[in-house]
């Protein structure tokens, strides 16, 4: 990663260290109760649209053997933040969009750049999937959190971002970097957890 970061200054490009100290608090209001309500009716219409072998949420359910991935899904399908929905998709969505087109303004950023994710690919426990990951050392965490941490602001405020390799860990594994860009740092809210049109 510091060889990808040193090639970017040589080729003009200045980095600004900043903190985001209302990052995480936006999101958690705006990310969860979007992916978890409007992804039943996404995913069911991709499932049809697709021709997938399952028709309903219900039955992709049933099929799905991690345990954190089964337990959001089991959310989904009991719809369990849907009373939080339009306050996150009117009240708290607009505020993180704001927030992060104030720090593209403030700070005369183009683009932020960060890890994708907060570690490299982890492998996956037979018997209990991928429930929790350890960062550095550190005591266990969910491993959903670890994962997504970083890239669900910009999917959640509906900014585009993109994340490409960016080198390899002693392990061989590809961790990647993820560009956020500013143009759209005023875009619709868009659900986090499947592609969608608007």
């Amino acid at each position: 990663m510091r060889g990808i970061l040193t090639q970017l200054e040589a080729a003009g490009v200045v980095f600004v260290a900043l903190e985001m100290d209302q990052l995480e608090y936006l999101n958690s209001m705006v990310g969860g109760p979007i992916a978890v309500h409007e992804a039943l009716g996404d995913v069911r219409d991709w499932l049809v649209a697709n021709d997938a072998p399952v028709k309903t949420v219900a039955e992709l359910a049933a099929r799905i053997a991690s345990p954190n991935v089964r337990a959001i899904y089991d959310e989904v399908l009991a719809d369990s933040l849907g009373d939080r929905y339009d306050e996150a998709l009117n009240l708290w969505c607009p505020r993180l969009q704001q927030y992060l087109a104030n720090t593209f303004a403030q700070e005369r950023l183009d683009a932020l750049l960060f890890p994708t994710t907060r570690l490299a690919a982890a492998v996956l426990d037979d018997l209990n999937g991928s429930s929790t990951v350890e960062i550095d050392g550190s005591a266990a965490i969910d491993a959903m959190e670890a994962f997504l941490r970083n890239t669900d602001p910009a999917s959640t405020s509906g900014i585009p971002g993109l994340s490409l390799a960016g080198g390899m860990t002693e392990a061989a594994c590809r961790p990647a970097s993820n560009w956020m860009a500013r143009s759209a740092a005023t875009g619709a809210c868009s659900p986090s957890a499947w592609p969608s049109n608007r």
